[in-house]
């Protein structure tokens, strides 16, 4: 929607018209540059909003992540990950796209038509376990330790495009405590000095409530990254975690949701859900530091 006034007078006379003839209608931040009207878009807009979403004067100070040294390449040995709400194994692929050597990659989904796009896809490489709610301390015990433990809890109760959202402490939103419980699980004893890495992401356009909410639980702030830094997709998303360089996006291959005779509108659900391939891939590359390569 918009403000026919603001358009006629912004813009130029006879935009707001122009705009309700338009199918689809287009924002003006997707149209080529006008050279004329008041409205005009800055070379810098989409830095500029990036701050606006992580410029906040009242975030929690925190301390720095520990910083682990890069091991030596004779060293290095295959990555264990825990992936929660796995999705369709994005994390996996971006690995095995990275060259990093993967000894275990135990996921946590319960969307049967995800599962099938992991397992079609990455031949029986990765572990389905039980509903996150379901796995107990002796399970990470079990299937632990891991160097990385990665997840996004769904976001239909966080976020603010959902009217009828519950927030952060009911409905789905009480899923990210899932992540806490099972990240606290996995960490290394105080006396380990192992590398050990984890990442947290949620969409951006959620109440600063629950954003704050979760820094506190997580001890850190997010950063935003919208996969057009990377990517030619817009999609802006919270990544809270202590991967080396997260401070300073799809791409997944030709039909790798096309497995089981999956329609077309199911495929498509499931990449809506998904992470973004260039976005993780920026994200997981320093990890190349840590562990084994091929």
């Amino acid at each position: 929607c918009f403000c026919v006034e603001c358009l006629e007078v912004l813009v130029g006379t006879g935009t707001a018209e122009d705009a309700k003839l338009q199918e689809p209608w287009s924002c003006y931040m997707c149209l080529p540059q006008r050279c004329h009207g008041v409205l005009r878009r800055r070379k810098d807009w989409n830095m500029r909003l990036q701050d606006f979403f992580t410029s906040d004067p009242d975030l929690e100070e925190f301390e720095p992540p520990k910083l682990y040294p890069a091991i030596p390449a004779a060293k290095r040995r295959p990555i264990r990950v825990l992936s929660l709400f796995d999705g369709i194994a994005t994390g996996y692929l971006v690995l095995k796209e990275l060259g990093i050597k993967v000894e275990k990659y135990v996921a946590s989904e319960v969307c049967t038509e995800s599962i099938a796009v992991g397992t079609v896809k990455h031949e029986g490489q990765i572990k389905y376990v039980d509903d996150v709610r379901n796995i107990t301390k002796g399970n990470i015990d079990e299937w632990g330790p891991f160097d990385l433990v990665i997840g996004g809890s769904p976001c239909n109760d966080l976020s603010c495009v959902n009217p009828g959202r519950k927030g952060l402490f009911e409905g789905t939103g009480r899923l990210f405590f899932e992540f806490y419980r099972l990240l606290n699980y996995a960490r290394p004893e105080e006396c380990d000095n192992r590398p050990f890495f984890w990442m947290f992401e949620n969409v951006v356009a959620m109440e600063v409530g629950d954003k704050r909410d979760i820094s506190l639980f997580l001890e850190c702030n997010p950063v935003m990254i919208d996969a057009i830094k990377v990517s030619a997709a817009h999609r802006a998303r919270y990544f809270w975690g202590n991967l080396p360089g997260m401070n300073r996006i799809f791409g997944f291959p030709s039909h790798y949701t096309d497995v089981s005779n999956m329609g077309r509108g199911a495929r498509q659900k499931l990449l809506g859900k998904s992470w973004s391939v260039p976005v993780i891939r920026h994200l997981f590359a320093p990890l190349k530091d840590y562990f084994a390569c091929e």
